[in-house]
């Protein structure tokens, strides 16, 4: 077994002492500088924070942007799916998955080759058989001006 573990020498035993202060002092004068560091100036008045309290907010539909119930699962304005959890329920789940689809064929939508591809792929995996009419339909709505307003599906009489 090595001696020199068991029986340090003296010079060992006081490096190893002044690393021990020395890592104490450091640590206490870390302490007491974040102790002592003012807090930064709240930017937000209380009429701010009133109105970005996110438990007092009322949801908006990413849609049509009107508020609805909470625990509403589709918007009672423009039956967008707006529920925390459509996308979990199997029943639910459809109804997303054929609005965003019908977004593709009928709706104004961010026209970029990846929204593109992932319509294409989504409606071949849904429609399989019929993805053929949807893509004609997707095209349809590609060729329609960008600055036409796109039709309003399942509006409130």
């Amino acid at each position: 077994m090595n001696d020199s573990l068991a029986n340090p020498s003296p010079e060992t035993s006081l490096a190893w002492l002044v690393l021990l202060v020395v890592a104490v002092i450091g640590a206490w004068r870390c302490l007491v500088w974040w102790l002592e560091t003012p807090a930064e100036p709240d930017p937000w008045d209380n009429e701010a924070v009133e109105l970005g309290d996110p438990v007092a907010a009322e949801p908006l539909c990413l849609r049509c942007l009107e508020p609805h119930p909470h625990p509403a699962a589709f918007c009672p304005h423009c039956c967008a799916p707006v529920g925390d959890f459509n996308n979990y329920s199997p029943y639910l789940y459809v109804f997303s998955v054929g609005e965003l689809l019908r977004t593709g064929t009928s709706g104004s939508f961010r026209r970029s080759w990846l929204t593109l591809a992932g319509f294409v792929i989504l409606g071949a995996m849904e429609y399989l058989l019929f993805a053929p009419v949807y893509w004609l339909c997707l095209v349809l709505n590609l060729r329609r001006r960008n600055d036409s307003p796109p039709p309003v599906l399942n509006s409130p009489p």
